[in-house]
């Protein structure tokens, strides 16, 4: 029997809520002067490589859970294949790749549009808007994960390019602290994944 896809999403999005918890504790330590500025740096970069993974990994469980009918979202899914278990589909699905890549986010619209009529529902509606912004994400991502002067070069044209940022804040994780506003304060990490949650609750409803 099938099951909302929204518990899905909600189990992301209270893993975000978990992480987050972790980075204010860690913002409480530097403002009273017990954790070093290149200490909470790395948590930033810890915390955003396990929020996108986390994120990916809802991806792929929506849409196994979806291929197997195990999963149910508002909206006729059909898929153009049937498999008997998840094993199968991970077989031929992966089709010997270690692991299948979702981000950015053209990565996730193919292979949908691959096992799932209607131009891979419910993954197509995600707008091209939100397209853009998740593959600025994968670019922050592959900066920290990575640490290529290629994706570090990606990430100072694509991300900082002429922003007028302070000298601290053109690192990925400077960047990821930064204020995205004001009042109320958000940092851009917190902005990042807020929209995050959005994209999992639009694709679980």
């Amino acid at each position: 029997m099938s099951k909302k896809a929204t518990a899905v999403s909600a189990s992301l999005i209270s893993y975000f809520d978990r992480l987050d918890r972790t980075r204010k504790k860690l913002e409480w330590a530097f403002s009273a002067g017990h954790v070093r500025k290149k200490d909470i740096e790395k948590v930033y970069d810890g915390l955003y490589l396990n929020a996108i993974g986390a994120f990916e990994n809802f991806i792929e469980e929506l849409f196994f859970g979806l291929i197997l009918k195990k999963l149910k979202v508002t909206g006729q899914v059909r898929a153009r294949v049937a498999f008997m278990s998840v094993q199968a589909a991970r077989t031929v699905i992966l089709n010997k790749q270690p692991f299948l890549k979702w981000l950015p986010y053209n990565n996730t619209n193919e292979t949908a549009g691959v096992y799932l009529f209607n131009n891979g529902f419910p993954f197509s509606r995600v707008v091209q808007a939100d397209i853009d912004v998740l593959k600025k994400i994968s670019w922050i991502r592959n900066a920290i994960a990575h640490k290529s002067r290629s994706a570090l070069d990606i990430f100072e044209d694509k991300i900082i390019g002429s922003l007028p940022l302070t000298r601290s804040e053109k690192t990925p994780a400077g960047y990821l602290r930064g204020k995205f506003r004001i009042a109320p304060v958000q940092t851009r990490y917190e902005e990042q994944i807020i929209f995050l949650a959005k994209i999992a609750n639009k694709l679980a409803r």
